[in-house]
């Protein structure tokens, strides 16, 4: 019965596909149904896994129209729970934060916005509402020589930068706010209070915020494309919204990283460089647009993929998290998730890997299928 439950473990009948859409009915499990000889004694199984392979083989070259679905690469999953009384529904897209190319083509039109149309709460990730100075510090300190090097060089620029930041507030303020000593002594109060995982967002921040400003009055450069998760509250700005993210999610994933979290730092540094700063221009801009859509179609068609150290640990710990509270979002709505396609696909990188959300769910019973 083993070889039957592989093949009946479909979307349906008559689409053998995995949970995430590869081929259930590769050449392997054709060659299983008819020339493994253990199911020569057992005519009536050897018939209907012959016919089953028959019927998915020829589905393959001539798809049903509810198979055909629209041009474009689909990227929209179906997910319930047998069982549930309620009937909870849940639409899970696979995005890049960013917007790109890939994502605005005719299978959202026609496939990915009638779904969501539909839906009752739109999910997508915030990364949660803990303002910097209270993110909670690590279990564990950071203990080896050169992850404390890392740390307190982070918390210097962070510093440094941050004698800019309050000068360029103190301009709007009368004095004594704008005396130069109480300015350093703000910034070194403000440095020395925060936790590792928050010096790793404020060096994003202050990157964002002490860019030069362009001395022309040219229209500055935008980027081409809209996130989807805005363009989705534009469609529906009445949809009720939520967070897949608890309030210290990001910081738990972070400390999850242990040592290995100095690396992170250490990525931050160099990617959120102030001396590297230029102004943007559409060239660069339009460089950065295309480097998503070729990520975001190669996470589409692989569906693997190999992340960076920060990547890796913000993404992992996180999907676990979503996986555990899927069951206690069965309340009879329809639930359309929004989420970078990193957490839907297996993926591997310094930190960890995982298998992905659409699997886990799989395994924790959830019926999940392919939206075409």
């Amino acid at each position: 019965m083993g070889i039957l439950r592989n093949i009946l473990i479909t979307d349906s009948w008559f689409r053998t596909k995995t949970v995430i859409g590869k081929d259930f009915m590769d050449k392997k499990t054709i060659q299983i149904c008819f020339a493994n000889k253990r199911l020569h004694n057992h005519r009536a199984l050897k018939y209907l896994c012959q016919l089953v392979a028959l019927v998915a083989l020829a589905s393959a070259f001539f798809p049903t129209e509810s198979q055909a679905g629209s041009e474009g690469i689909p990227r929209l999953w179906r997910a319930s729970l047998p069982g549930d009384k309620k009937d909870t529904v849940f639409y899970i897209l696979a995005i890049s934060h960013a917007g790109s190319q890939v994502e605005y083509d005719e299978y959202f039109d026609a496939v990915v916005v009638p779904a969501y149309l539909g839906s009752d709460v739109l999910h997508f990730e915030d990364g949660g509402k803990l303002p910097t100075n209270t993110q909670p510090e690590c279990k564990k300190s950071l203990s080896s020589p050169a992850g404390i090097a890392i740390l307190n060089q982070a918390r210097a620029t962070v510093g440094r930068n941050s004698v800019e930041y309050f000068r360029r507030l103190a301009k709007f303020l009368p004095a004594p706010a704008n005396d130069e000593a109480l300015i350093r002594s703000n910034a070194e109060n403000f440095t020395q209070g925060l936790s590792e995982y928050s010096l790793v967002q404020v060096l994003r921040a202050q990157y964002i915020y002490l860019q030069p400003q362009s001395s022309t009055n040219d229209k500055e450069p935008v980027y081409p494309f809209q996130p989807v998760v805005e363009r989705l509250v534009q469609l529906k700005p009445s949809i009720q919204i939520k967070s897949m993210d608890e309030p210290d999610d990001m910081a738990r994933a972070f400390c999850s990283a242990g040592e290995k979290r100095a690396g992170i730092i250490d990525e931050y540094m160099k990617t959120y460089d102030l001396t590297r700063l230029s102004n943007d221009d559409g060239e660069s801009l339009d460089s950065a647009a295309k480097e998503i859509d070729k990520r975001m179609r190669s996470a589409l068609e692989d569906q693997f993929l190999h992340l960076d150290i920060s990547e890796s640990a913000f993404t992992c710990f996180r999907t676990h998290l979503w996986e555990q509270r899927f069951k206690d979002m069965l309340d009879g709505k329809v639930h359309f998730l929004a989420l970078g396609a990193g957490h839907l696909f297996p993926s591997t990188g310094p930190v960890a890997s995982c298998q992905g959300l659409l699997q886990d769910l799989h395994e924790n019973g959830f019926m999940v299928e392919k939206v075409r």
